[in-house]
């Protein structure tokens, strides 16, 4: 059985936090999480993109994959544009 009190003191601390938190600290607790998305994201990408490695720079990454993805666009065409969208949009 699931034991709730050991969240009570997480879930207390969190919201002590979040009301502690002045915007200052707000703003750059969200810049924070931004720039590890990011950085995510462009490991991600070093990943799938053909010719880059773990010490290639990020603006290259991302110069890589915008051409990789036009190439793409130019050889298979838009046919699977709606079927991405449906499977990955977040909104």
């Amino acid at each position: 059985m699931l034991d709730l009190r050991q969240w009570i003191p997480q879930i207390e601390s969190s919201i002590e936090n979040y009301v502690q938190m002045d915007p200052r600290e707000s703003h750059n607790e969200k810049e924070r999480k931004r720039r590890l998305r990011i950085k995510n994201a462009c490991q991600m990408m070093k990943g799938l993109l053909p010719r880059v490695c773990d010490k290639t720079d990020n603006a290259t990454v991302f110069e890589n994959a915008v051409h990789f993805i036009a190439f793409m666009k130019e050889t298979v065409g838009s046919d699977y544009d709606m079927e991405f969208l449906e499977k990955t949009c977040m909104f």
